[in-house]
Protein backbone atom coordinates (compact mmCIF):
# COMPACT_ATOMS: atom_id res chain seq x y z
CA UNK A 1 0.00 0.00 0.00
CA UNK A 2 1.33 3.44 -0.86
CA UNK A 3 1.34 5.74 2.18
CA UNK A 4 2.88 9.08 3.11
CA UNK A 5 5.04 9.73 6.16
CA UNK A 6 6.96 12.57 7.81
CA UNK A 7 9.48 12.54 10.62
CA UNK A 8 10.05 15.10 13.34
CA UNK A 9 12.70 17.58 12.31
CA UNK A 10 12.87 19.64 15.49
CA UNK A 11 10.80 21.66 17.90
CA UNK A 12 10.18 25.23 18.87
CA UNK A 13 8.14 26.77 21.66
CA UNK A 14 5.05 28.94 21.56
CA UNK A 15 4.57 32.17 23.52
CA UNK A 16 3.60 30.12 26.61
CA UNK A 17 6.72 27.96 26.49
CA UNK A 18 4.86 24.89 25.22
CA UNK A 19 6.74 22.76 22.65
CA UNK A 20 5.63 22.84 19.02
CA UNK A 21 6.95 19.89 17.04
CA UNK A 22 8.07 20.56 13.48
CA UNK A 23 8.06 17.92 10.77
CA UNK A 24 10.12 17.55 7.63
CA UNK A 25 9.10 16.69 4.10
CA UNK A 26 6.18 14.34 3.53
CA UNK A 27 7.45 11.37 1.52
CA UNK A 28 5.62 8.48 -0.16
CA UNK A 29 6.60 4.88 0.54
CA UNK A 30 5.13 1.49 -0.36
CA UNK A 31 4.61 -0.75 2.69
CA UNK A 32 3.08 -4.17 3.39
CA UNK A 33 0.25 -3.98 5.96
CA UNK A 34 -1.18 -7.00 7.79
CA UNK A 35 -4.06 -7.03 10.28
CA UNK A 36 -3.26 -8.24 13.76
CA UNK A 37 -3.93 -11.97 14.19
CA UNK A 38 -6.18 -11.89 17.25
CA UNK A 39 -7.15 -9.96 20.36
CA UNK A 40 -4.36 -11.57 22.39
CA UNK A 41 -1.78 -10.12 19.99
CA UNK A 42 -3.51 -6.72 20.10
CA UNK A 43 -3.50 -6.80 23.90
CA UNK A 44 0.21 -7.68 23.95
CA UNK A 45 0.97 -4.67 21.73
CA UNK A 46 -1.45 -2.44 23.66
CA UNK A 47 -3.54 -1.51 20.62
CA UNK A 48 -7.10 -1.93 19.30
CA UNK A 49 -7.40 -4.90 16.93
CA UNK A 50 -9.90 -3.06 14.69
CA UNK A 51 -7.71 -0.01 14.01
CA UNK A 52 -4.14 -1.29 14.11
CA UNK A 53 -1.76 -2.99 11.69
CA UNK A 54 1.53 -4.83 11.61
CA UNK A 55 3.83 -3.36 8.99
CA UNK A 56 6.59 -5.47 7.45
CA UNK A 57 9.72 -3.44 6.76
CA UNK A 58 13.05 -4.03 5.11
CA UNK A 59 16.14 -3.30 7.15
CA UNK A 60 16.62 0.02 5.33
CA UNK A 61 13.00 1.04 5.93
CA UNK A 62 13.40 0.46 9.69
CA UNK A 63 15.68 3.50 9.84
CA UNK A 64 12.91 5.70 8.36
CA UNK A 65 10.42 5.27 11.21
CA UNK A 66 10.38 6.05 14.92
CA UNK A 67 7.82 6.83 17.62
CA UNK A 68 7.44 10.42 16.32
CA UNK A 69 6.71 9.48 12.70
CA UNK A 70 3.36 10.64 11.33
CA UNK A 71 1.63 8.43 8.75
CA UNK A 72 -1.13 9.26 6.29
CA UNK A 73 -3.03 6.35 4.75
CA UNK A 74 -6.51 7.50 3.80
CA UNK A 75 -6.15 11.29 3.85
CA UNK A 76 -3.89 13.92 2.28
CA UNK A 77 -1.43 15.71 4.61
CA UNK A 78 -2.20 19.36 5.34
CA UNK A 79 0.41 22.12 5.34
CA UNK A 80 0.94 21.90 9.13
CA UNK A 81 1.36 18.09 8.85
CA UNK A 82 -0.82 17.62 11.96
CA UNK A 83 -3.75 15.74 10.40
CA UNK A 84 -2.13 12.31 10.21
CA UNK A 85 -4.58 9.45 10.54
CA UNK A 86 -2.08 6.86 11.87
CA UNK A 87 0.80 6.91 14.35
CA UNK A 88 3.65 4.55 15.17
CA UNK A 89 2.67 2.67 18.32
CA UNK A 90 5.70 0.39 18.47
CA UNK A 91 8.80 1.63 16.66
CA UNK A 92 10.41 -0.78 14.20
CA UNK A 93 11.96 -3.86 15.73
CA UNK A 94 14.80 -4.74 13.39
CA UNK A 95 15.86 -8.30 12.75
CA UNK A 96 18.67 -9.55 10.50
CA UNK A 97 16.87 -9.05 7.18
CA UNK A 98 13.62 -7.31 8.02
CA UNK A 99 11.64 -5.48 10.64
CA UNK A 100 8.20 -5.16 12.18
CA UNK A 101 6.37 -1.98 13.19
CA UNK A 102 2.95 -1.60 14.81
CA UNK A 103 0.81 1.37 13.79
CA UNK A 104 -2.58 2.38 15.12
CA UNK A 105 -5.32 4.82 14.23
CA UNK A 106 -4.70 8.24 15.74
CA UNK A 107 -7.36 9.39 18.17
CA UNK A 108 -8.74 12.78 17.11
CA UNK A 109 -8.36 15.66 19.54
Amino acid sequence: MLVKYANRSGSTTDSYGMPILTYGTVSPIRLAFVHLDNTVEATNYGVDIATSYKVALTQLQCALFNEFTRIWISIIPNVAKDNNDYKVTIAPLSAINNGLMIISKRVSK
